[in-house]
């Protein structure tokens, strides 16, 4: 099987589960709205449902498959960037000729950066976000920092996104780190080493 014909099934297989958990959605609040009357308590379970099933519409969606640009992980980081200043400042900072070759390090860092700067300006209420790449000695950096409010040491490792940065992270045998103080912003870095006799990248 080609890897086109794997990303056809891939993307095939999302849109049915993104189809299917939305119409599930609607049935739950459906539902709830018919015996909202009657038997309240039941109601206000099926909308919790359906506001949890809900969110995971929204999580099926960010991890759709996809197929980099031309210009592999830089173009694609460079578009987050773009499509994320939108909605907050967003700059996009790479001053080295990066080219990633390996296509599973590419996948995982580029979802890595697409949770922390989904999560800057909805939960971190930051008014600027940085997205930087860079080759430090031995190893691919990624890193994500805003000027949001922070939180405090003991809840850096709560949260389904921290969650799923460090699990991303790990695939790669990378290491994420998060540095954060309250009212101080947050910093979330990605260091991926690069072993010499397979090093993924090629600098220019």
């Amino acid at each position: 099987m080609t890897d086109r014909e794997r990303g056809r099934i891939s993307q095939d297989l999302h849109d049915v589960l993104c189809q299917e958990l939305s119409a599930t959605v609607i049935l739950l609040k459906s539902r709830a709205k018919n015996i909202g009357a009657y038997n309240p308590k039941c109601a206000e379970s099926l909308e919790d449902a359906a506001q949890t099933v809900n969110r995971n519409v929204g999580l099926a969606r960010n991890l759709r498959p996809f197929d980099f640009l031309p210009g592999g992980l830089i173009s694609a980081l460079r578009q987050l960037a773009a499509s994320t200043n939108k909605r907050v400042p967003c700059r996009w900072d790479c001053s080295q000729g990066i080219h990633v070759r390996d296509r599973n390090i590419s996948v995982n860092l580029y979802r890595i950066a697409q949770e922390a700067v989904n999560n800057s300006p909805k939960h971190a209420q930051a008014s600027q976000v940085v997205i930087g790449l860079e080759r430090r000695d031995n190893a691919l950096v990624l890193y994500i920092r805003d000027d949001g409010a922070g939180f405090k040491p003991s809840k850096k490792r709560s949260g389904l996104g921290i969650h799923l940065m460090t699990y991303r992270a790990d695939v790669v045998d990378g290491k994420l780190s998060i540095n954060t103080q309250p009212g101080r912003g947050t910093t979330i870095t990605c260091q991926v080493p690069l072993r010499r006799s397979r090093d993924p990248l090629s600098a220019h």
